[in-house]
């Protein structure tokens, strides 16, 4: 009976525990979540944002508090991430109740910038609903919805420090917000039509304000004309992609002949009425991040992404979308980024006006100003897994956990074609959004001023900083003390660091290019990593590129490289592969390689996808990056019974990926294009897994990380993966991170702790 007592009592007895909560915790309801289930389990307290996460103190039972604390960490709010719940006895203190207190911002660690969210059902419901007073409001969002990373100015993440700071709250909405069991407690864009931003469409000298200015840009569009779109992380260009006239005319007025524009659909059902859509890609579509999913094509539009078999697909995402849909758009619409051509996209009323009036007709503006610039995320799903093409919109900012911890805060400066920066501290980095090509001023610009937003943001002020080899490199100059990562090795490295890998790894690093160890250009990377170094255990065999990097947008000129590496003099004999090619063109391009002018070498396998391309295809002109992979990649339908065949050579202890077998098959042969990219693919790939194999055999690793923008290449990805695993590989590649140049300061994170030697 006494234990029982004793048992008894102490159940009853009260006590107070301080719960920090770190993760994505603000702006996700995680408040008024902390409040209701505080009521719910009979606990006193408190709970404020800080800049740690949301801090807790709460007083009860100990039965109560356990299970209050194991439901913070199972049924939190669905658009928050918990990463951690660090907990600790505290005195009691006297209190009545449980409150919701006034942020604060005094403390010196960081939370997570809450990225943006889709417009939620419950806020679509509300749009459509002729009773409710935010009927046809382009602005209206709630705990579970609406801007975020592009409007923030500063943390904890409340009103005050945000760009809606200009925006008095109406009675109504401030009742909302004061009550922690509606909806939009603490929404901070919260905003209605009488106390929020206001939308108008300028077209020539004629104004239309409110829901007229929606109704007329949407019928402007269906007449064939281009608006540029205020819209969450800039200005998009939008227009009918079923009207060929109109979207002939985007391509020429912003000078972009051939690259595909992304598409956005009402719904699902339109979505699937052009491309085929498994349940993770339509799960993927129609999540709060809402990205560009790449999607096989069932159905095509002429000129939206010509001799490419997908589309990029996304969903209607804000308000603004939603309304022009339901305004009379029968047609998917184009939406891609108003800018100038590579430099950022554009986010001020004025600046859009000036910047792209020989582009858009008409201008639909609003006067809620973007803090933080953002383009579309861009995604594709392999196996069940997401990989992202471009980390932006409702993925960025994102906290990547890291397998060790930083001694000192560490800024690595990224690379330089897909600009990003990585900050890091103790255990976590934060990767920024898309930046663009660092080689245009106005990216540099925008470089900046995100690192400066991002350091503000966080308050990390780095003592520790890494960049690439390149010294010719935007990011490689900003800082004269830094730690230097060959550029191939930090790809590896970004895998290791995503999936918390141990070493030792054998890594295969495919793209464009990245100076070498030997100042060639390299770009088709076998790699040994161990504990303290790393080694180049093979690679493909090196050509030259005449003309240097007007080889890659004349791609041609590998081709015909290609060719004189193997025939020699002879190669007189194929002139007939190069129809549009002048005598003239022809014969400087041979001196230039028999005499080595101005034709580095290079090992890259996004050069060798280049020359095969012109093959397939032999009258191809590149206008923009990656264009001939992709188009080859395009062509490929299903797995081959044969592949070309590629040689493995060893010279001086390293695997040397010969491609000369397959340009002599390919001539021989003429085959078709079709086949020549299935035949190509199968070949790359299982070459590639026989060198890893043999370097396996050698080292017992059997750990592969796959990187580098080539892997971006579906079907070289999935072909890979699968030869990997059936010689028993573990298979790792880079998912929330890009495989391509913007992840690789992740890889420069993780070897400024390491430091890893040749």
């Amino acid at each position: 009976r006494k234990f029982t007592k004793n048992l008894l009592e102490n159940s009853m007895k009260k006590i107070r525990k301080k719960i920090i909560v770190s993760g994505i915790v603000q702006g996700v309801g995680f408040r008024p979540f902390i409040y209701k289930l505080a009521k719910k389990h009979n606990l006193t307290g408190f709970v404020f944002n800080s800049l740690i996460g949301v801090e807790i103190e709460a007083q009860g039972t100990k039965t109560n508090l356990d299970k209050f604390i194991e439901n913070i960490k199972k049924n939190h709010p669905p658009q928050s991430k918990v990463d951690a719940v660090l907990v600790e006895n505290i005195k009691l203190k006297t209190c009545k109740n449980f409150q919701i207190k006034f942020s604060n911002s005094k403390t010196q660690n960081s939370t997570i910038i809450p990225h943006d969210l889709a417009t939620c059902k419950d806020c679509e419901k509300e749009i459509f609903a002729k009773n409710n007073r935010r009927y046809l409001y382009p602005f209206t969002n709630c705990t579970n919805c609406g801007p975020r990373f592009t409007i923030v100015n500063g943390l904890p993440y409340d009103r005050q420090k945000t760009s809606m700071k200009s925006f008095k709250m109406c009675k109504l909405c401030q009742k909302e917000y004061d009550d922690p069991f509606d909806r939009r407690f603490h929404a901070q864009p919260n905003a209605c039509n009488v106390c929020g931003p206001k939308i108008w469409l300028e077209i020539g000298n004629k104004k239309y304000k409110g829901n007229e200015a929606l109704l007329k840009s949407a019928k402007l569009i269906k007449q064939g004309k281009i608006i540029a779109l205020k819209s969450l992380g800039g200005f998009q260009f939008a227009c009918d992609s079923q009207n060929f006239s109109s979207v002939k005319k985007l391509r020429t007025r912003k000078k972009r002949p051939d690259k595909p524009f992304a598409l956005m659909v009402s719904d699902i059902k339109m979505a699937e009425k052009f491309c085929y859509i498994n349940k993770k890609e339509k799960e993927i579509l129609t999540s709060s991040q809402s990205p560009i999913v790449m999607l096989k094509k069932r159905k095509d539009i002429e000129g939206i992404a010509p001799n490419l078999n997908t589309f990029g697909i996304m969903l209607a995402y804000t308000p603004i979308h939603k309304i022009l849909f339901a305004s009379g758009i029968k047609n998917p619409l184009i939406m891609t980024s108003a800018n100038k051509s590579e430099e950022p996209i554009c986010i001020s009323n004025e600046i859009a006006k000036k910047d792209l009036k020989n582009i858009a007709d008409g201008f639909l503006m609003h006067d809620r100003p973007i803090v933080n610039r953002c383009d579309d995320s861009v995604v594709f799903e392999l196996n069940g897994n997401m990989h992202t093409i471009r980390y932006a919109r409702g993925l960025a900012p994102q906290k990547i956990n890291l397998p060790f911890k930083l001694k000192q805060p560490t800024l690595a400066t990224g690379a330089n074609k897909t600009g990003s920066f990585v900050l890091g501290r103790d255990n976590f980095a934060i990767l920024s959004q898309y930046i663009g090509d660092l080689d245009i001023v106005e990216n540099q610009k925008f470089y900046k001023e995100s690192l400066a937003n991002m350091q503000n943001f966080l308050k990390i002020k780095p003592k520790n900083f890494a960049s690439d080899t390149h010294p010719e490199y935007f990011t490689s100059q900003l800082f004269k003390k830094t730690t230097r990562t060959q550029h191939h090795l930090s790809h590896i490295l970004s895998v290791m660091a995503e999936n918390s890998l141990k070493d030792p790894v054998i890594g295969l690093s495919f793209d464009g290019t990245g100076l070498g160890e030997d100042n060639s250009i390299w770009g088709g990377e076998f790699l040994i990593i161990n504990k303290n170094n790393w080694q180049r255990a093979g690679y493909l065999k090196p050509i030259k590129m005449p003309g240097g990097d007007k080889a890659v947008s004349e791609i041609w000129r590998l081709t015909l490289s290609w060719i004189y590496e193997i025939f020699g003099d002879k190669w007189i004999r194929f002139r007939h592969l190069f129809k549009d090619i002048t005598k003239q063109e022809l014969t400087i391009c041979i001196n230039m390689v028999k005499k080595n002018i101005n034709s580095p070498k290079t090992s890259s396998i996004g050069r060798l996808f280049d020359a095969v391309s012109y093959l397939a295809d032999a009258d191809k002109k590149i206008s923009y990056q990656a264009q001939a992979a992709m188009e080859l990649e395009a062509k490929y339908n299903k797995k081959p019974k044969k592949s070309y065949k590629f040689d493995i050579l060893n010279t001086n202890k390293k695997f040397i990926l010969d491609a000369s077998p397959v340009f002599k098959e390919i001539i021989k042969n003429r085959d078709k294009g079709q086949e020549v990219s299935e035949k190509f693919h199968l070949g790359l790939a299982l070459a590639s897994v026989e060198i890893a194999n043999k370097i396996s055999l050698k080292t017992g690793i059997k750990i592969v990380c796959l990187s580098g923008g080539v892997f971006q290449n579906k079907v070289l990805l999935e072909l890979m993966i699968k030869e990997l695993e059936k010689k028993g590989f573990e298979v790792y590649t880079n998912k929330i991170i890009p495989s391509n140049d913007a992840g690789v300061g992740l890889g420069q994170i993780f070897n400024n702790r390491r430091k890893l030697k040749l």
